[in-house]
């Protein structure tokens, strides 16, 4: 049998009919809140989700444009704080990204540097290495 989850919310949704998504395959990983807070989570089929976020879009929208223009100005400009303070969280992850991948680019080469010296201090194991360098050789020295 299938393990593909389906889509089971109680299609309020007006697209086909009452019940007509069930069976369609759920996006994976989304679930949604059905009706009010606090009721079950159901899983949802792409044309659902793309439903319940274009009227949430459209309640948001007319919430905003029932309010007075001063306060339409500051939940706009609220709003431009947060996304940039989610684009400084952005550029703050990318900048410790790149620290970290620099200390471990010198964390490697030390390492590479004392195997080298180690394999080099060991009488068998720098024979070892001349056998090796011999056998692999690309026959530019030969």
């Amino acid at each position: 049998m299938d393990d593909q989850e389906t889509c089971d919310c109680p299609c309020a949704l007006n697209h086909g009919g009452v019940g007509a998504c069930l069976g369609r395959p759920a996006v994976p990983g989304l679930t949604l809140k059905a009706g009010k807070p606090g009721e079950t989570l159901v899983r949802v089929c792409a044309e659902c989700h793309r439903e319940i976020i274009q009227a949430q879009t459209k309640r948001a929208a007319a919430q905003f444009a029932a309010l007075p223009p001063q306060e339409q100005r500051v939940a706009a400009l609220r709003l431009k704080a947060s996304l940039l303070r989610a684009q400084a969280h952005a550029c703050d992850m990318e900048a410790s990204m790149l620290t970290t991948a620099g200390k471990m680019r010198g964390f490697l080469d030390m390492l590479d540097g004392a195997v080298a010296r180690d394999v080099a201090t060991h009488p068998d194991l720098a024979e070892l290495n001349v056998l090796l360098n011999s056998m692999y050789d690309d026959g530019e020295s030969k």
